[in-house]
């Protein structure tokens, strides 16, 4: 208790001097009332609930909707915790089964989903108020502390491992350094600073692509939609940039701070100031501003209805016209609500100023569940996270908190195929119906028996038949078998082995061609193939006729059946005709050949004719017959 009060007194000074430090603002904007009629704006509602749906940044993606199509806890039932050993303001990512979170005990955390074990942690040195963001693999985050601390960086690191990829060290003037979350959109990894700027680097190397200064602290997190970075800072002011090049494209004035994150969907702008505002995304023009006032939070989006926390209640919009649709308390507490709703399941979550957890229904706002963490009467910083029918929050005494139900072993599958073959030969095998208990997707792992695997292929729906392919070089008898994984590397039973006994496979012996060895170009010529396959598999032959054109693949054909075929040459030469066969497995023979020979149009071979002659008259010339045939 001591340990958790202490905590307690430090951000509260924290929080107070932040506060201080931000207060002396510059004059806000005016703005411009431009009321708009009442129209739907779906943020995919209507589709049907998933179990396998990612929280892979703040706010979900990058329009920072705080939406997803997950089904949701509707109990506070808790799966696991992990205690760190300072603060969580971060807000979870989940990705691929794996839980990110940053930590002022200034590490980064990658605990598995469905455990709560420890994967990794990373010590940046620093403080981490923000949010990971997960793209290909890699986890980027950033870093603040006091000023002169020299801990203003953007971190990529490897998502299996931790590893540090590369570091950007921004300017070191505020203790805000870089408390806005990353987005990464199309290679690039945008995020604000403390030094008034914001940033754009190579996702891959961390090199900056440019940099936009807003004369102020810049805490906002970026949202990028249509090649356009929305933003907000310090002195009030809303920025859409150039997502290429940085280059400006509006501004607006608020009346009042910035700390809120931008929300844009369907061509819309949502955020928080002095007033929650609601942009034409294109122009930057107002299209209605509403109480409340003071947004720390940032606004979530769906059901056709904004949520957004202020200094004591959450708040229900409507998304077009902004009118109050409904509000609840968060809580009796020292400050404001700065936890960011997420909306799942016909429900919203967030982290109140009383130190609770709180679960409303989206519809009438009523109060479905609470759950009280670590700190009491004292903010919830962290976000809700809303993944694989599971919520991941952190608290202000360092616990990070899963809530849902507990994960289930994938069902032992089947394997289905033939039981014969050939070697060299590519067999498909399949599954039965893959089924998972918690309905999550999975990943299938086979063993083919040879020493060799397929690596974990998927991921496949729970209910869907999984195939794969391979071939066995050598002739024997192998055990195939297969395995499932659940994105949270819960692994089923191996299956069954199914025998298949694999015989030698020889191609087609080399082909027989027979026809006409000399004649005259243009003339249509008759040739005949035959090959025999050992295994009595049909054929098909590729006939190459020694002039640059070929027959492509002809059949297939019984083996042993000759096959007749045609072609005339279009000019006098000697031309080697070339025939291959194959069997219906692929197994190709050596080549069979003939050579032709095409004089001229009007000329034969002198002996040739002679040879004729002979032939037709073999009682006339005997003695020239012998002359002819014997040169």
């Amino acid at each position: 208790m001591h340990n958790a009060w202490s905590m307690r007194t430090v951000v509260v000074v924290g929080i107070m001097l932040l506060f201080f430090e931000s207060c002396v603002m510059p004059p806000g904007g005016g703005s411009c009332h431009q009321e708009v009629e009442a129209s739907s704006i779906q943020m995919d509602s209507s589709s049907p609930l998933l179990r396998s749906e990612w929280w892979p940044m703040f706010h979900h993606d990058l329009g920072h909707t705080g939406y997803s199509s997950s089904v949701a806890p509707a109990t506070n039932t808790t799966l696991w915790t992990y205690a760190t050993t300072g603060q969580i303001g971060s807000s979870p990512a989940v990705s691929d089964g794996y839980v990110f979170v940053g930590c002022m005990d200034q590490n980064v955390y990658c605990v598995n989903g469905a455990t709560g074990e420890l994967r990794w942690q990373y010590d940046t040195g620093h403080y981490v108020s923000s949010s990971p963001a997960i793209y290909e693999n890699m986890v980027y985050v950033g870093s603040n502390d006091l000023p002169g601390s020299n801990g203003s960086k953007l971190y990529c690191l490897n998502a299996s491992s931790g590893a540090k990829l590369w570091e950007y060290t921004t300017g070191d003037g505020s203790m805000y350094g870089v408390y806005s979350s990353p987005a990464v959109a199309e290679g690039r990894v945008y995020v604000g600073s403390g030094d008034h700027k914001v940033y754009c680097c190579d996702a891959y190397t961390g090199g900056k692509l440019w940099e936009y200064s807003t004369g102020y602290e810049v805490a906002s997190s970026p949202a990028v939609v249509n090649n356009s970075v929305y933003i907000g800072s310090l002195n009030g002011v809303v920025y859409c940039l150039n997502a290429t090049t940085g280059a400006e494209r509006w501004i607006y004035p608020t009346q009042g701070q910035i700390r809120s994150s931008p929300t844009v969907v369907n061509g819309r702008v949502y955020i928080g100031s002095s007033r929650m505002f609601c942009l034409d995304a294109d122009t930057g023009v107002v299209l209605w501003d509403r109480l409340p006032e003071f947004l720390y939070s940032s606004p979530a989006v769906g059901y056709d209805r904004v949520f957004c926390g202020s200094t004591s209640q959450l708040y229900c919009l409507n998304a077009t016209t902004g009118w109050l649709l409904w509000q609840s308390s968060l809580g009796a507490g020292d400050t404001w609500v700065w936890s960011s709703p997420a909306v799942a399941d016909e429900k919203v979550y967030v982290g109140g100023r009383d130190g609770y957890i709180y679960c409303f229904d989206v519809w009438t706002g009523d109060t479905l569940w609470t759950y009280p963490t670590g700190v009491l009467y004292f903010p919830v910083f962290s976000s809700p996270a809303v993944a694989n029918g599971r919520i991941y929050v952190g608290d202000s005494a360092g616990t990070l908190i899963c809530f849902g139900e507990p994960n289930h072993q994938p069902l032992t599958p089947a394997v289905i195929g033939p039981q014969q073959g050939l070697s060299t030969v590519e067999y498909t095998f399949s599954t039965d119906a893959v089924m998972d208990p918690d309905g999550d997707d999975v990943y299938g792992l086979w063993d083919w028996g040879d020493g060799t695997w397929s690596g974990w292929l998927g991921p496949y729906s729970s209910g869907q038949v999984v195939s794969a392919s391979h071939s066995w070089a050598s002739a024997a008898s192998y055990e195939v078998r297969v395995k499932l994984r659940d994105p949270y590397d819960v692994e089923s039973n191996w299956s069954a082995p199914h025998l298949i006994t694999i015989a030698e496979n020889t191609p087609p012996c080399t082909p027989d061609i027979t026809g006409p060895k000399y004649g005259k170009p243009g003339v249509l010529y008759l040739y005949t193939v035959v090959a025999t396959d050992a295994q009595q598999d049909d054929v098909f032959y590729y006939v190459e006729w020694g002039d640059g054109v070929n027959s492509n693949w002809l059949g297939p054909y019984a083996s042993g059946v000759p096959v007749s075929t045609s072609y005339r040459w279009g000019q006098k030469g000697t031309y080697v005709i070339q025939v291959k066969a194959k069997d219906t497995w692929g197994a190709e023979s050596d080549w069979g050949t003939l050579r032709v020979i095409m004089p001229t149009s009007s000329q034969v071979p002198f002996q040739h004719v002679w040879m004729r002659l002979g032939q037709r008259f073999p009682n006339l010339f005997p003695l020239l017959r012998f002359f002819v045939e014997s040169t």
